[in-house]
């Protein structure tokens, strides 16, 4: 669920436990392929930059980890983050 307004609570059932089901469904039975494709919400967000460090967010393509959840402003950002862990 895509909602930038909602706190975390308002989407932790659709996009926590939402892929926790996914991921539960494709093991259970026969072994099923799960290909989960991501967005970008694990990023901060425009303007989201912390007290110190770079004047702006920049992040590689293939860098290994987002940033701690702490540095996300929105739910919908933060419960992608979780979703993923």
């Amino acid at each position: 669920k895509v909602n930038l307004l909602l706190p975390y609570e308002g989407l932790q059932n659709a996009n926590v436990r939402g892929t926790a089901h996914v991921i539960e469904f494709a093991q259970n039975g026969k072994i099923k392929a799960l290909h989960y494709v991501s967005t970008d919400g694990v990023f901060p967000e425009a303007g989201d930059k912390p007290a110190s460090g770079p004047s702006s967010w920049h992040f590689e393509e293939d860098a290994e980890d987002p940033p701690p959840p702490g540095e996300l402003k929105s739910g919908y950002g933060q419960t992608k983050w979780v979703a993923e862990q």
